[in-house]
């Protein structure tokens, strides 16, 4: 079994991401927008000469986009549902420069300074032990190399934490998403350097949304009539939602963070 801090937070990604995975192909989903993905590939500037690792790498969004230009791409993540869909779906692309494997993010099976480039997009809300994450990403980073977390933040205050407890409500492997402030925290905190960041604020549709995640229709109801509840009251949830064409939808903000090596 694969060791975790978080014992009960391992059962609950797996099993999230037991649903999720047949449904990550969806084009529709944000996480699928190959406008995001443009924006994340051209901060992270893979070379044709880069061995890059994708940590929480799902069902490998980022991976193939990056295999594209880099020598070799190595897609891990904790969830063999997802992993398989990976390999699916590389065997479709023809991508012949993606390895695949499933470990802990906490405790990488890799040894030191093996990658030119790691990144983890979307993983960091789901990992209760964050520090130990990035460090192990910065153990296998190469001496010149550069890390990448791309993730979904929350302000600071009670929005923030209304924020992350509807996230929690739709899906039970959420543990925490990050306010820009601790981030850096634990960039600095770590001994690291922030090279630089990027924003992008996100339109979400509130039903696609909660359908990925399978999440039972009590709750959807729940959390749709809160997020309508708000637009008639004020009675914020944290969520910023909002009405286009009659469709609800809501906001996140995604953050970008290229890190290296302190010193």
């Amino acid at each position: 079994m694969i060791k975790m801090s978080n014992p009960i937070n391992r059962d609950a990604i797996i099993d999230s991401f037991q649903k999720q995975a047949s449904s990550f192909g969806d084009e529709k989903l944000t996480l699928a927008n190959k406008e995001y993905l443009f924006w994340m590939m051209n901060f992270i500037q893979p070379r044709r000469e880069d061995i890059i690792l994708d940590v929480a790498s799902g069902t490998g969004h980022l991976a193939f986009v990056l295999a594209e230009k880099a020598r070799q791409v190595f897609s891990l993540d904790l969830s063999e549902a997802m992993q398989v869909q990976a390999i699916l779906e590389a065997q479709n692309k023809s991508l012949k420069n993606v390895t695949f494997k499933i470990a802990n993010a906490e405790d990488l099976p890799y040894e030191a300074g093996k990658f030119d480039k790691v990144t983890s997009r979307f993983g960091f809300h789901h990992f209760n032990n964050t520090a130990k994450v990035l460090s192990e990403m910065m153990r296998v980073l190469k001496t010149n190399g550069y890390a990448f977390i791309i993730d979904m933040i929350v302000p600071t205050g009670e929005e923030g934490k209304k924020s992350n407890y509807y996230e929690r409500l739709r899906d039970s492997s959420h543990a925490k998403s990050l306010t820009h402030r601790e981030f850096t925290d634990l960039i600095g905190r770590l001994g690291l350097k922030l090279v630089e960041f990027d924003t992008k604020e996100i339109e979400v549709e509130t039903t696609r949304w909660l359908e990925l995640t399978q999440t039972s229709e009590d709750m959807r109801d729940c959390i749709a009539n809160d997020f309508l509840n708000e637009l008639a009251t004020g009675n914020t949830t944290g969520m910023q939602p909002f009405l286009k064409n009659n469709i609800l939808f809501f906001k996140q903000t995604w953050n970008l963070y290229k890190i290296t090596k302190g010193g």
